[in-house]
């Protein structure tokens, strides 16, 4: 099954737990995979930080969150989520660079459960990926992985 990861994150107004199961019956929460979906997507350090950790309300569309620890709970919601086909559309475009390395290091180890396609404008991602295209006038071409 596919997931859509866009560049603007879907947030509900709720905690971040929630945003992370999104539509998940909370009484059959995989603590495990919420655990995983938490390392992966590199938001130990922001949970531990918080005064009600994984519990802790994010306000209105992630009002009270930054526009990379949005992404990153959408990222967790995917890994949770279990998808086999996940489509990045500039999905870490607001995260600094080592975030997002860090991030795409724990995806690439994942790659027997999920198939990521990414789309971005950084050219530094193409290191995670075993096939690499551009678009160029209107064509998209292979390029070499360098």
């Amino acid at each position: 099954t596919l997931m859509y990861i866009p560049q603007e994150p879907f947030i509900i107004d709720g905690t971040i737990k929630e945003n992370i199961i999104l539509g998940e019956n909370p009484l059959k929460i995989d603590t495990l995979r919420v655990n995983k979906a938490v390392e992966v997507s590199n938001l130990q350090t922001l949970i531990k930080s918080l005064p009600h950790g994984i519990d802790t309300q994010v306000g209105e569309n992630g009002s009270r969150l930054s526009g990379g620890q949005r992404q990153r709970i959408q990222i967790a919601r995917a890994i949770y989520m279990r998808r086999n086909f996940l489509v990045f559309d500039e999905a870490t475009s607001a995260l600094d660079i080592q975030t997002e390395e860090e991030i795409l290091e724990e995806l690439v180890k994942l790659r027997e459960e999920f198939t990521i396609l990414m789309v971005s404008h950084r050219s530094n991602l193409q290191k995670y990926c075993t096939k690499f295209y551009v678009l160029e006038k209107g064509r998209l071409n292979q390029k070499d992985i360098n």
